[in-house]
């Protein structure tokens, strides 16, 4: 995983200009996090959104790319228990019919389960599956959810 870090840290010292900067900055985010440097991958992971809002300042928040990013920072706010971040983070872009929504509904699905707020966890839980941007995803996305939506109190 060292490797891999220090390979993005390389990706993104000479690719700035690149398409694809903002996927290297997510990865090396999630990489950092599975080390358990996790201040230094939220850093990465704000600065791929910052990217991204950047890059996508016609679309700003329903760009792909930026619910992405989003997606990716809120992912790791989860990871480090601050699920409060992560439903700050991803709204913006949550309501404006962005495509990629339904990924964002399904990481505030857990946030709101990890605040105890049953209801708000499986009204996020069905708009995830409503949102789903295919078949595949959204049994993906199910499978995962399944104790969220199965509770009733």
């Amino acid at each position: 995983m060292d490797d891999a870090a220090a390979a993005f840290r390389e990706a993104i010292t000479h690719g700035r200009n690149d398409v694809n900067f903002t996927e290297y900055l997510k990865s090396l985010g999630g990489v950092l996090g599975h080390l358990g440097r996790y201040n230094e991958a939220q850093a990465a992971l704000e600065q791929a959104l910052e990217q991204a809002l950047d890059e996508s300042r016609a679309e700003g928040n329903g760009s792909s790319n930026v619910v992405s990013a989003r997606h990716s920072l809120a992912e790791h706010f989860l990871l480090v228990l601050r699920p409060m971040e992560a439903i700050a983070v991803t709204a913006p872009s949550i309501g404006i019919g962005a495509k990629l929504e339904g990924i964002l509904r399904y990481v505030r699905a857990f946030a709101f389960d990890a605040l105890g707020d049953s209801a708000k966890a499986r009204s996020e839980a069905v708009a995830a599956l409503e949102l789903a941007s295919s078949d595949d995803q959204k049994e993906r996305m199910r499978t995962q959810l399944v104790r969220i939506l199965q509770r009733r109190d």
